[in-house]
């Protein structure tokens, strides 16, 4: 009677198989904690690029070329000062 509840236990419990599925979920999170380590929110708040020969910052050219207007040098000013206060 002993060894037919215990092949029932090994039945439904087997610990090879769980322990196998705990490894694969701490594998699973750790390359999406690696993920999250790499993402910076910066990179989303405050998109840099370029337009041109302007480096851009959320959109908004900083600089000035005399031959090239800027529409709005207040704006890009102040949004290069929020993105260095940030970093």
């Amino acid at each position: 009677m002993k060894l037919r509840s215990l092949s029932i236990v090994q039945k439904y419990f087997n610990p090879q198989e769980e322990r196998d599925a705990i490894l694969a979920k701490i594998e699973v999170s750790q390359a999406h904690l690696e993920l999250l380590k790499r993402t910076n929110v910066l990179n989303d708040a405050f998109p840099i690029s370029h337009d041109g020969e302007f480096g851009t910052i959320n959109n908004f050219r900083l600089g000035r070329l005399p031959k090239i207007p800027v529409r709005c040098v207040a704006c890009c000013f102040m949004v290069f000062i929020a993105v260095s206060m940030c970093c």
